[in-house]
């Protein structure tokens, strides 16, 4: 449900300068003027609907960001280290069960 209200509310931006996943919102630009631009009509959109941020889990303007167990910047998409590394240090099953 949740879901489906944030593609309605930012269907204008779904896949040209965002991108959306529950309640985690990726903006991207190819500029920095670009970039003040997209989050400002981005913010506007939430505010008439009555959504708000929680500044602490915000970044704003990163080269590089974590998103959905991906690093992702303009140069490539690639598996998060650290998932990747916790993956790896999983311990192997020994119970029939388990596996």
């Amino acid at each position: 449900m949740f879901m489906g209200l944030m593609n309605e509310i930012l269907k204008q931006f779904l896949n040209k300068c965002c991108v959306a996943y529950f309640n985690d919102v990726l903006v991207f630009s190819n500029s920095l003027e670009a970039h003040t631009h997209h989050l400002l009509e981005i913010f506007e959109t939430f505010r008439q609907h009555k959504l708000y941020l929680n500044l602490s889990k915000c970044e704003f303007a990163m080269g590089v960001v974590s998103f959905l167990g991906f690093k992702i910047s303009a140069a490539s998409v690639s598996a998060d280290p650290r998932k990747v590394t916790s993956i790896v240090e999983w311990s192997t099953p020994v119970i029939h069960g388990y596996i």
